[in-house]
């Protein structure tokens, strides 16, 4: 960064110099300048892009084990106790140290309405955590509809209780 800045200080000092003394030397002064900033322009742009990958190259496995717990939390239930706080504690600590604050929210939104009626609050805060588990890994979500996500591991059965719940899943409210 440093580096940077003097390089800019140098040639904003020669283009202030050619403008005065020589200003044939501004043209190409100004030519480097630019080449110059797009130079660390771009460097910037690729360590964040890398940046990015070794992030979600990090929480790709995270984030598949805790998908798979919410897609089969009646089975994920049924374990004694003791497995499921082991699950609930290092979720938490991996997401605490790297996952980003809109995860991180959906995260603890889901905890605290687990076991709440109705059952869609906690199946919109669940669905509320997926899809901020797809915009870290960035997918767009702006064409997914409330209970889509849902919809692809939970069935809806033939009754009215059940038929009531998805609308009121879908509704989004």
């Amino acid at each position: 960064m440093f580096t940077a800045l003097a390089i800019i200080a140098i040639t904003l000092g020669g283009l202030a110099y050619g403008v005065i003394e020589d200003p044939a030397v501004v043209g190409p002064l100004a030519a480097a300048a630019v080449a110059i900033g797009v130079a660390v322009f771009q460097r910037r742009w690729e360590k964040s892009q890398q940046l990015e990958r070794l992030h979600r190259d990090e929480m790709a496995p995270i984030y598949e084990q805790l998908i798979e717990t919410v897609k089969t939390i009646g089975e994920f239930a049924k374990k004694p106790p003791e497995e499921q706080q082991a699950f609930f504690r290092e979720t938490s600590t991996a997401l605490l140290l790297h996952g980003p604050s809109p995860v991180v929210r959906a995260w603890v939104a889901w905890n605290g309405l687990l076991g709440t009626q109705p059952v869609s609050v906690p199946i919109r805060a669940q669905e509320r955590l997926l899809l901020a588990i797809r915009e870290d890994l960035g997918h767009d979500n702006a064409s997914v509809q409330p209970g889509e996500l849902v919809s692809m591991y939970l069935n809806e059965e033939d009754t009215d209780e059940d038929r009531a719940l998805w609308r009121e899943i879908r509704a989004g409210g």
